[in-house]
């Protein structure tokens, strides 16, 4: 239901009464950012003291060439108001402090900066003692620039809100609308209308797997959770199924009762869905690891094999799924696994192994690769980046007397630049769209996360975006991603499901549609294009040598 624009008090208290968790997380920040505001400011001095001798001791540190805008993403930039230009470079050093002794005890020291890698089986003479994306004291981080928090004076540079501009009327062809506000003075109502696309819910339908057997097909099941089955050219095997990040509750929070709630409910019920081979997981933020589904999955499909982050084998395993079924992987590592058991699997007997790589001759196998992201972890107060986070790559490859190789890429949750500045963003979608080139489809975010849903519910919209920049791509920016991936087709995930209103789920559609336009990138339809579907709507995608065939089912 939309909210009245005329009437944002009641929205507001009507917020407050269906969105308690919401609202209790914002004066639990607000409380905790005053209580410590004094501690802060004696920390940043002493770190600015700290930094400003670390930065006079060892000046072969740091690059002089380099802009201010690339030391860490958090340079001065435009000029700033007077009154933030000490505390923004008491920020600034402290930043540099942290990293020069982070530095030292080397755990930001990797080849390429771009996360790191690590090998089951590689060996580890050549690399780092721990990957740059490893806290040096336990946890994980993001090590790239791209990633900076927001500076004091980007934060404060202007209020972030605003009254949520209505949805435009029904107008007739042709006319233009005298819409005159902030953002939308270039479009009218007609063109407004157009992009701003509704998204629905359609029932899917799954003979369209078996009659179409031969080609790619992915289906949207809301949020970020995706449903995708693999080519399948033998009539006789079943074809390959995996499904990322699934979520089928009403609310992503850790109670029943509060949180964000779900606005376009799911396509189906766990129970209806076709046989799943694995479930990836990109991280453990409750929007996308619900314990109900993952519960009612494992009741309906005890076979499925779980791929997971680092840290995450353990909430499995406790909520009651057999360590056997998880695979837990770092960045870059890889897990290559054939049609009914894993090659890595440790109970495999010995004495099958070489009949089973046999067999893989003949069979298609399925290689997922866990690649790095831009985001956090966190599903309390005290565990935050405690377990990875990350994206995955899943290829098939062909068995003997076949062709086509087909791969998916699913971003997760990720982001792409600081909101600091437009530069420098994020280089590994760049080194993943090189190192898997190429990409039959791409699932990528286009949206912030549900826990700020309460904003839109009230009548309000952002301004601006700092404070979700960092770790959540914009239209604008998933677009850029796709555009680094080279990705022959993209789908727009992590929308319209738990948004507040129906003018956020319109602003989302009407952005990427605008960002699209600047880019000069295609539809969903068109080779290299990007597109969005409805809940439940299934795509049918040619790979390999005829991969011209697209279509929407």
């Amino acid at each position: 239901m939309d909210t009245l624009p005329f009437s944002p008090f009641l929205a507001i208290v009507q917020q407050i009464l269906t969105h308690p968790f919401s609202l209790t997380f914002a004066l639990g920040v607000s409380g905790l950012l005053l209580l410590g505001g004094h501690r802060i400011f004696i920390l940043l001095n002493r770190a600015k003291s700290n930094g400003e001798e670390v930065l006079n001791s060892e000046p072969e540190e740091i690059d002089e060439d380099a802009s201010p805008r690339s030391v860490g993403g958090l340079g001065e930039g435009p000029v700033k108001p007077k009154r933030f230009q000490n505390l923004n470079r008491s920020f600034t050093l402290a930043t540099s402090y942290f990293a020069a002794q982070a530095s030292r005890r080397g755990s930001l020291a990797t080849p390429g900066g771009n996360g790191g890698s690590r090998s089951r089986s590689g060996s580890s003479s050549s690399l780092p003692l721990k990957p740059s994306h490893h806290g040096p004291s336990g946890g994980f981080l993001n090590p790239w620039p791209s990633a900076a928090p927001p500076s004091f004076s980007t934060l404060f540079s202007g209020f972030p809100l605003q009254f949520a501009v209505p949805l435009p009327e029904e107008e007739e062809d042709g006319e233009e609308g005298d819409d005159e506000d902030e953002g939308f003075k270039v479009l009218g109502g007609v063109e407004r209308r157009r992009k701003r696309r509704r998204i629905g819910v359609v029932k899917p339908d799954w003979k369209v797997c078996e009659e179409r057997r031969d080609a790619l097909i992915g289906t949207w099941l809301g949020h970020a959770s995706f449903l995708v089955q693999l080519p399948q050219s033998d009539p006789k095997k079943r074809p390959v199924r995996v499904m990322f990040d699934p979520v089928f509750s009403d609310r992503t929070s850790p109670v029943a009762y509060v949180g964000p709630v779900r606005t376009l409910p799911p396509p189906c019920k766990v129970e209806e869905l076709p046989e799943v081979d694995f479930v990836c997981i990109s991280h453990n933020h409750y929007d996308h690891l619900d314990l109900a589904t993952i519960t009612a999955l494992n009741q309906c499909q005890p076979g499925v094999r779980y791929l997971v982050p680092l840290g995450l084998k353990e909430w499995f395993k406790s909520a009651g799924i057999s360590p056997r079924q998880v695979s837990e992987l770092d960045w870059w590592e890889e897990s290559d696994l054939g049609p009914t058991v894993a090659r890595d699997d440790p109970d495999i007997p010995a004495a099958s192994v070489d009949s089973f790589k046999d067999r893989l001759k003949l069979e298609r196998r399925v290689k997922f690769t866990c690649t790095p992201a831009q985001h956090s972890s966190g599903r309390g107060v005290t565990d935050q980046g405690a377990t990875l986070w990350c994206g995955w790559i899943v290829e098939q490859y062909p068995g003997e007397g076949s062709e086509g190789r087909s791969s998916v890429f699913f971003a997760g949750d990720t982001g792409y630049r600081s909101a600091n500045a437009h530069e420098p963003v994020c280089p590994i979608f760049k080194e993943i769209g090189e190192k898997f080139y190429p990409i039959d489809l791409a699932l990528i975010p286009i949206w912030r996360g549900g826990s700020l849903s309460f904003v839109s519910a009230a009548g309000l919209q952002f301004t601006k975006d700092h404070f979700t920049r960092a770790h959540h791509t914009s239209p604008h920016d998933a677009v850029c991603v796709h555009l680094d991936l080279r990705a022959r087709h993209s789908v727009a995930i992590h929308h319209a499901t738990f948004v507040g209103s129906l003018i956020e789920s319109a602003e989302a559609m009407e952005l990427l549609s605008t960002a699209k336009e600047a880019k000069g990138v295609g539809d969903l339809m068109e080779e290299g294009g990007f597109g969005v579907t409805d809940i439940g709507e299934m795509i049918v995608l040619r790979t390999g040598s005829q991969a011209q065939e697209v279509n929407s089912v």
